[in-house]
């Protein structure tokens, strides 16, 4: 009798279980057949259907997908004013954007129809689901397919030539310095031979960045110059470039095309143009390269200042479509569109590399060897012109960025003259740069006033 009552109670269990499975409720319901319609933001119609389009509707022919052009909204406000007029259902953000949005509720969570649907997460590049949780503050609100990188290219005939070692994976910048001064020693008369060759404001800024140096504080009050670990950036930067030819500085990567600089620093494109210059320009000559990783912070060594997402895709928390929202969320982060990313990569890379091993005949493992960076701070990369790239801190108003832009270009060039020193410099930056930061926080809250009702 006991064993009946055991068996009984077993079959129950399961059955329970099995009731359980049959009757769990889907997070989303399921796509309509007949028809679905999603509005998707987008640059344009065009590059979208080139993009995604044309593959999305071979897979789901029945939903229609209307296409909101964002190529007017040249500002976060814009684009705010165009989202909340046409009130879409999958949104194409930046980094900043996406952040605001998720961090407002007004993006909707994907963790639990991802983890219900099974979505692979695990095929993306180290970190960077965990960076895109920490801009929702611990939840998945957006997707990225592709992300921006940086690593050093060389030319392995240079230093072959020169006896010099070659670069490797997750250097220190002193050690690239380091690499990129036993060129400059070298240097005599007709010698134009340079070792790692870029402007020194963006060379300071690249220095800064591994470091997680702040121009701003995170408030976007503050200037945050005065430090040692600024004056040592500063002075490393200086020393760098001090040697280099004035004229030529904005030629550095002209400068490598020509066979005359050992490193450079650049993205994904730049492999396609060493393939391409010789065959534009006749005295060019095909350059023997390979690729390293950006230099890191030894405190960090796993991880890079460099990596940026160029597009999130997100479904907005009022959409009426969620479903076929998330079926296009879904399809264009999947591995079918990584195939397509993964065979002619231009400016940006996929961020899942199952398929994309290689770059015009190099490994593409610097590319993703390292995790973006675990700060939660904002880049001193920041801004919108010149070198400083569009992720900066959201309290600091944009008109900032341009008249700092040209005081730190005049203070880094007195340090290379020698007419000014690294401690001087900090102390010209900070106290120059902290008016130009008031007055652009006085200029911005005059426009808010003008323009409020």
């Amino acid at each position: 009798m006991s064993k009946r009552w055991r068996l009984g109670i077993l079959l129950l269990s399961m059955l329970s279980i099995l009731t359980g499975c049959f009757l769990e409720k889907s997070v989303l319901d399921p796509l309509d057949e007949d028809k679905g319609k999603i509005k998707v933001t987008y640059y344009s119609e065009e590059s979208f259907y080139r993009d995604y389009g044309n593959y999305f509707n071979v897979k789901f022919p029945n939903v229609e997908v209307e296409i909101i052009s964002t190529a007017e909204a040249d500002t976060a406000a814009d684009l705010e004013k165009l989202l909340d007029k046409h009130k879409p259902d999958v949104v194409l953000l930046s980094e900043h954007m996406f952040e605001s949005y998720a961090q407002q509720g007004k993006l909707y969570a994907l963790d639990d129809i991802i983890a219900q649907e099974k979505f692979d997460l695990e095929g993306y590049m180290p970190g960077l689901i965990d960076m895109i949780r920490t801009k929702g503050r611990g939840k998945l609100y957006g997707l990225s397919p592709y992300f921006y990188n940086q690593v050093i290219y060389y030319n392995r005939d240079l230093f072959q030539a020169y006896n010099i070692e070659l670069p490797r994976n997750k250097m220190s910048w002193q050690e690239v310095l380091s690499l990129s001064k036993r060129f400059d020693d070298m240097r005599t008369g007709n010698n134009e031979i340079y070792g790692l060759y870029q402007r020194p404001s963006e060379l300071l800024i690249n220095i800064a960045s591994t470091s997680s140096l702040q121009v701003v504080d995170a408030k976007g009050a503050k200037m945050r110059i005065r430090s040692d670990g600024w004056k040592q950036a500063i002075r490393m930067a200086t020393d760098a470039v001090r040697n280099y030819p004035p004229g030529q500085v904005e030629g550095m990567n002209n400068l490598f095309l020509q066979g005359k600089a050992a490193m450079v620093m650049d993205g994904p494109w730049f492999a396609k143009e060493l393939r391409r210059a010789p065959l534009r320009d006749k005295k060019l000559s095909s350059i023997n390269w390979d690729i390293v990783t950006v230099p890191i912070d030894l405190t960090r060594p796993d991880e890079s200042s460099k990596v940026r997402l160029s597009e999130i895709f997100a479904v907005m928390a009022d959409s009426a479509s969620k479903r076929a929202a998330w079926e296009f969320v879904q399809f264009v982060n999947g591995s079918s569109m990584e195939k397509v990313a993964s065979r002619n990569p231009i400016s940006t890379l996929p961020t899942r590399n199952q398929f994309f091993k290689e770059l015009e005949g190099r490994r593409t493992e610097p590319f993703y060897m390292l995790k973006p960076k675990s700060s939660t701070e904002s880049s001193p990369v920041e801004g919108s012109l010149g070198f400083w790239v569009g992720y900066g801190n959201k309290h600091v108003p944009e008109d900032f960025y341009s008249p700092f832009s040209e005081l730190l270009d005049k203070t880094l060039q007195a340090v290379v003259q020698r007419e000014m020193t690294p401690d001087e410099a900090v102390n010209e930056l900070e106290a120059k740069g902290q008016q130009m930061l008031n007055k652009a926080h006085t200029e911005e809250r005059e426009k808010k006033e003008q323009t409020s009702p």
